[in-house]
């Protein structure tokens, strides 16, 4: 896990060096949200519960510590001069959504609000996916499909983000 942990952080690393290669100097890059929780880890790994994964959280946790510290490297690396890259930590209020979900009105938890919700992400819908598999109230869903979280969860970040950098 610590390997693997180390790998994405150097793919972290020279994507933000390329992207610094390429012009950009003002980078902000989120934390790796809490994994384990989503529909698709919730379904593959998380047994007959669907409990989170623990084991996946706990990969989060570690790619996120190694990742600020790779970002405050890059900051301040002489050759990289006038470089400002901004790590959020997005895991830690995803978290607190997570374990207290009706605090911020969420009422359906495990499952996604396209598709069957459980496993459907990204490139797995397609034409044949029936768009009346879309819930009628993305407000009171977490996520949006097996993996990413909906609007309201991205506004509650954001909300987050700017109350601690008052």
């Amino acid at each position: 896990m610590v390997s693997y942990a180390a790998f994405l952080v150097g793919q972290a690393s020279a994507f933000l060096r390329e992207l610094y290669g390429q012009g950009a100097r003002k980078i902000v890059h989120l934390s790796a949200l809490t994994t384990g929780c989503t529909p698709a880890f919730r379904t593959l790994l998380g047994g007959v519960q669907r409990q989170c994964s623990d084991e996946s959280n706990e990969l989060a946790v570690m790619f996120n510590e190694k990742l600020s510290e790779e970002i405050q490297r890059l900051n301040d690396d002489v050759s990289l001069p006038d470089l400002s890259v901004q790590f959020v930590d997005v895991y830690t209020p995803f978290f607190d959504i997570i374990r207290r979900p009706e605090d911020y009105g969420f009422v359906v938890t495990k499952e996604g609000c396209c598709g069957t919700g459980i496993i459907e992400f990204g490139f797995f819908f397609n034409r044949l996916t029936p768009s009346s598999s879309t819930c009628a109230d993305t407000s009171k869903y977490i996520f949006w499909d097996s993996l990413y979280p909906t609007e309201k969860v991205y506004k509650i970040f954001n909300f987050c983000y700017h109350e601690r950098h008052k």
